[in-house]
């Protein structure tokens, strides 16, 4: 695995579950993705395009066991249930295969930014080894690779990977979240251009945050949510949204979901989501437990990760479509091999890996 550990909340979906068929896509537009020896790859960030089994090794990596430390990388306020962690020898892919070694590597999270490409430095991490099972947080510096291969650090701000995506790009500006020595959270949201400079502070006192489809940022701040523009201005609090939000925790994970086009949340039994380009909060059936991943525009479908009933486990690579009261659309049944996986429900597209390789299917 990456460093970068999200804690998402599993609720459990009960759906049957078909195979259907699938059409694949022609070549698409290359995309940055980490790739290491469980891959069948020589860890690195890679260059991959859809559809064509390609993959060009952009950034070289290594992969290492980790270490524990005394000290935290970062000042922090933590107590004797944490313990610390940075990366120690590198491990051989023989290693990692055979012995099951953890994956952790240098880079993670590239992202491109016109014709160059951030990506972000594993300094070391915290975890919470308490008897509920704990929470991580990584902490890493963020680089940019030139177009010449000339790697640059953009800013000595030491970034939190505890909230969902640390470093996001919207129109050619970086916004990051810089920890503020609390563990899982208080943050300070950043934005900079993409060299690095006009560095100007959005939030202070945040715990997680998403730029949104509808050009927003949306955040989450003491456990309650909050809309504000691209400047940090014209704060919003979203008051519609009053069940029993939490961020990470040390002994739980959050008990909601960003992503582009809303927020997905569980509480008092149901899986609600909040649409971010209407205002419109939709409540599913009552004892609804769903792993919602993506929603279309008239908020009449939902996509699901599938989970088993008793066991939580997820049931083989199974997305399932359905509508706000819980009924059965259609079924996607994906490969056994097929690792991080997407699904697009507006344009009916799915995405995922086996291996190096990258495919887009419409389902």
């Amino acid at each position: 695995m990456s460093f970068k550990k999200k804690r998402i909340l599993g609720w459990i979906a009960l759906m049957s579950m078909l195979l259907l068929p699938s059409q694949s896509l022609a070549a698409g537009k290359a995309i940055y993705v980490p790739l290491s020896y469980e891959n069948g790859a020589a860890p690195g960030i890679y260059q991959v395009v859809p559809n064509t089994k390609k993959a060009t090794l952009i950034i070289k990596d290594n992969t290492h066991k980790l270490v524990e430390i005394e000290k935290p990388v970062v000042e922090l306020n933590v107590n004797g249930d944490n313990k610390h962690y940075k990366l120690g020898e590198v491990t051989t892919s023989k290693q990692v295969l055979e012995e099951h070694y953890p994956d952790y590597t240098q880079f993670s999270d590239p992202i491109e930014i016109g014709k160059e490409l951030l990506f972000q430095k594993y300094l070391g991490e915290t975890t919470h080894e308490g008897g509920c099972g704990g929470a991580v947080s990584a902490f890493t510096l963020l680089y940019k690779k030139a177009a010449n291969g000339k790697d640059t650090l953009l800013t000595k701000d030491t970034i939190a990977n505890a909230t969902g995506d640390a470093v996001q790009v919207k129109e050619n500006t970086i916004y990051y979240t810089k920890v503020n020595k609390d563990f899982l959270e208080n943050y300070t949201l950043y934005k900079m251009d993409a060299d690095g400079n006009n560095k100007v502070e959005i939030a202070k006192s945040i715990d997680d945050y998403i730029l949104s489809d509808t050009n927003e940022i949306y955040y989450l701040k003491d456990n309650k949510f909050y809309k504000m523009d691209l400047n940090g201005k014209k704060s919003t609090h979203l008051t519609s949204i009053k069940d029993h939000i939490h961020g990470e925790l040390p002994c739980d994970g959050p008990n909601y979901k960003f992503t582009d086009s809303g927020i997905y949340f569980h509480a008092d039994f149901q899986t609600s989501v909040y649409d971010f380009a209407t205002g419109k909060t939709i409540v599913g059936k009552e004892n609804s437990f769903y792993n919602i991943v993506d929603h279309s525009k008239k908020l009449d479908q939902f996509a699901v990760l599938d989970y088993d009933s008793e066991t939580g486990a997820t049931i083989g690579n199974s997305i399932t479509i359905i509508d706000k009261n819980g009924t059965t659309i259609k079924n996607i049944k994906l490969s056994a091999d097929a690792k991080k996986v997407k699904v697009d429900i507006n344009t009916g597209i799915v995405s995922y890996f086996v291996k190096t390789a990258f495919f887009e299917e419409k389902y």
